[in-house]
């Protein structure tokens, strides 16, 4: 404040005063006026309002002696100015200050909201409460000494939501394809004021190979704003397997055709194709020949899928076997007769080709004959085979080879049963001799074969045969008269010996006595010269016959002898006579 301080001189002196003059409050505060033409002012401060005693000392000059004044002044208080300045914004969940300037006073600042409905003010500390509501602030500075209490204009503070964020978390290892969406990726979000929870994912292109997409967001309220976040994630192609079926481990030429089944795990076609001594027509797998057969399975893959692993199953293929049935006709013979073997080899195809080869018979474990091709029926003969062997049964055998590589060779066996030959013995010898001298001891032989035989069962025809008939030896038994057929005879042996007339044949021996005496023989068939069963002959005994050693008296004779008669049959007879 401006004082003014004017000294003049008291009557009857006259003048201007000089000098100064020292002006002071009660506040302690003091200001220096320089007169000038008696006059001057000066400023002092602070003052404190109120009512006040200003004194004004002049303290002389030369001519003047000193002489002081006072005043009494009311100052009244000063008004004053605040401004809110901050804050400019508070978002939802965080808090802000207020601030003020403008002030110049002492006395203690507060804020206030007032009628807001969005934040709220504590001290200096501004919060939000609804951040779609108002937010204005106001200051208000008390009174002091000097200075009038001030209320700033009001102060719009900008409030808004809660940041937040959305994190979508994806695998960083690529994904298997499956041929259905797939959905590995995780999402969550977060708010500044610490919300969160998990959020939903949406998916873009997660069914196929390449890179998928992945999303999520948060929608906010009316506090929190939303947000959005992306991810992504790569899928791989998936493996696949084939399945075969239908693939023989064996096959026998001749087998099939075969039905193959091929599929991918992928649902892929699978392709088939075959190598080796086979065809394949579409799914039809059949067989060419004897050998191998390789089947190849493959799957090559798409924009999903790798490639399948090959299948390469492969299989021998062994020749078709074959069954050879032998036969003989007929099933019993005679010794020395014919038969005929026959063979039947099945099947007579396979495969679409034919069988072909040749049989070679065996009798007894001998070949018989060439090898015999069979016809288009499967059947090999081989005719008049002649059986030479003794009574027994013996194994015919048929051994088939095939001629076509892709068929297996067999064989078969059949007995074929061999029957001693029908023969006939008729004793022809002498009946009587000297004694000293031989008595001839002949039987004569007939094969059933032979012309005039004279037995039971005579054989003709294309089948009849006349065997070796040496094979016979005839037994002679001799008995004393009166017994003959029993009791143990003496018995002589002989071979049968060739006539010159096919199938008839004679055995000869020789009989002495050195006394007269009478005897019976009975010729019958044996098979050596110490008897026994003749396995190629069989021939009814002989008819017996009397023999008689006389001794040359001229008084006895004895003889006999045999004779046919037209039916067939035979007799013997014979005499004794004497004279």
């Amino acid at each position: 404040m401006t004082f003014t301080a004017t000294v003049s001189a008291n009557a009857p002196g006259g003048g201007t005063p000089s000098g100064s003059v020292t002006v002071s409050d009660e506040g302690g505060g003091t200001g220096i006026v320089n007169l000038a033409g008696g006059t001057g002012s000066v400023t002092i401060f602070p003052l404190t309002a109120g009512s006040q005693t200003i004194t004004a000392s002049y303290s002389g000059d030369a001519n003047y002696n000193g002489s002081s004044g006072s005043t009494v002044l009311t100052i009244i208080k000063a008004t004053q100015t605040i401004t809110v300045n901050g804050p400019s914004a508070v978002n939802y969940g965080t808090t802000g200050t207020a601030t003020s300037t403008g002030s110049r006073g002492t006395g203690a600042i507060s804020f206030s909201a007032g009628s807001s409905t969005g934040c709220a003010v504590t001290g200096t500390t501004v919060s939000v409460s609804n951040a779609t509501g108002t937010c204005v602030l106001t200051a208000t500075i008390a009174a002091d000494n000097n200075y009038a209490a001030a209320t700033s204009v009001p102060f719009t503070v900008t409030i808004g939501q809660a940041t937040s964020s959305v994190t979508v978390s994806c695998p960083t290892t690529a994904q298997t394809y499956t041929g259905s969406a797939l959905t590995p990726c995780t999402a969550a979000y977060k708010t500044s004021d610490g919300l969160s929870a998990a959020s939903t994912v949406s998916y873009t292109n997660n069914t196929s190979v390449g890179t998928a997409g992945a999303s999520a967001s948060y929608a906010g309220d009316a506090n929190h704003a939303g947000s959005s976040g992306t991810g992504s994630f790569t899928i791989s192609k998936a493996n696949q397997t084939i399945k075969l079926t239908g693939v023989p481990s064996t096959a026998i030429f001749g087998q099939g055709p075969f039905t193959l089944s091929a599929s991918a795990t992928s649902g892929l076609p699978v392709t088939l194709s075959a190598a080796g001594n086979c065809l394949l027509s579409g799914s039809s797998l059949s067989l060419t020949g004897v050998g191998s057969c390789t089947v190849t399975a493959s799957q090559s893959g798409n924009g999903n899928y790798n490639a399948a692993p090959t299948l390469n199953p492969s299989f021998t293929i062994g020749q078709a076997p074959t069954t050879t049935n032998a036969s003989v006709s007929p099933g019993t013979v005679q010794y020395s007769d014919y038969t005929t073997l026959t063979a039947t080899v099945t099947p007579i195809s396979a495969g679409g080709q034919s069988v072909a080869g040749t049989v070679q018979f065996s009798l007894n474990g001998t070949n018989v004959g060439s090898p015999v091709a069979i016809n288009t029926s499967g059947v090999a003969t081989l005719s008049q085979v002649q059986v030479n062997l003794a009574a027994a049964s013996y194994a015919v055998k048929a051994v088939f080879s095939s001629t076509n590589a892709n068929f297996a060779g067999s064989n078969g066996t059949t007995p074929q049963i061999v029957t001693q030959e029908n023969a006939f013995i008729l004793y022809s010898g002498d009946t009587i001799a000297q004694i000293g001298t031989y008595l001839n001891l002949r039987a004569t032989v007939w094969d059933s074969a032979a012309a005039g035989y004279p037995g039971a069962n005579p054989e003709s025809g294309a089948t009849a045969t006349i065997g070796v008939i040496t094979k016979m030896w005839i037994a002679f038994d001799i008995y004393a008269a009166g017994t003959c057929g029993s009791g143990t005879p003496s018995t002589l042996y002989a071979r049968v010996a060739l006539t010159g007339t096919a199938g008839i044949g004679t055995a000869t021996t020789a009989l002495s006595s050195s006394s007269e005496a009478s005897y019976c023989v009975v010729s019958r068939l044996v098979s050596g010269n110490t008897g026994g069963t003749n396995l190629f002959y069989t021939a009814p005994d002989a008819q017996a016959a009397g023999l008689d050693f006389y001794l040359n008296s001229g008084q006895f004779a004895t003889g006999g002898g045999w004779v046919n008669d037209p039916t067939g049959s035979h007799g013997n007879f014979g005499f004794n006579a004497r004279y």
